[in-house]
């Protein structure tokens, strides 16, 4: 779809954020060649590392509750493309995502990652007049 610059009409991106170096290359490239185009993080409510980032304005350490390191911290460098170059971060609750793996399963079958699918039905329920009859993309996978 972008490669071939086909994307008419493309509000947003919805992109999982994990360790951060994958929203970070698709954040910048999106940005420098699209920059109109919405990038978005998701991320889950229990291991939101990066919004927590976000909020303290400087790279956090996210602990579980039980001692257990989740992530160290985003990286530097992510960390900072992150800043520039995304629009906002979504924050999804377990049940958004299971809801939202029960709808993709009836409809499409077969495993896939919900994460953001839940991301992207919370935003356009909280955006609804914006979004009208334009596209989103939610990135599935890592």
């Amino acid at each position: 779809m972008v490669r071939g610059g086909k994307i008419d009409n493309l509000h947003a991106i919805f992109v999982p954020i994990g360790d951060g170096n994958h929203i970070a290359g698709i954040a910048a490239y999106i940005k420098r060649v699209f920059p109109k185009v919405k990038v978005f993080g998701v991320e889950e409510s229990n291991r939101s590392v990066m919004a927590w980032s976000f909020y303290k304005d400087k790279r956090v350490l996210f602990v579980k509750q039980n001692g257990e390191v989740l992530v160290e911290a985003i990286g530097e460098e992510c960390f900072s493309i992150c800043v520039e170059f995304l629009d906002g971060i979504m924050i999804v609750d377990e049940h958004a995502i299971s809801t939202a793996n029960e709808e993709i399963t009836k409809d499409i079958g077969g495993d896939v990652s919900a994460l953001c699918i839940a991301g992207v039905q919370c935003y356009c329920s909280k955006y609804v007049g914006e979004v009208c009859n334009k596209n989103i993309v939610a990135v599935i996978d890592e």
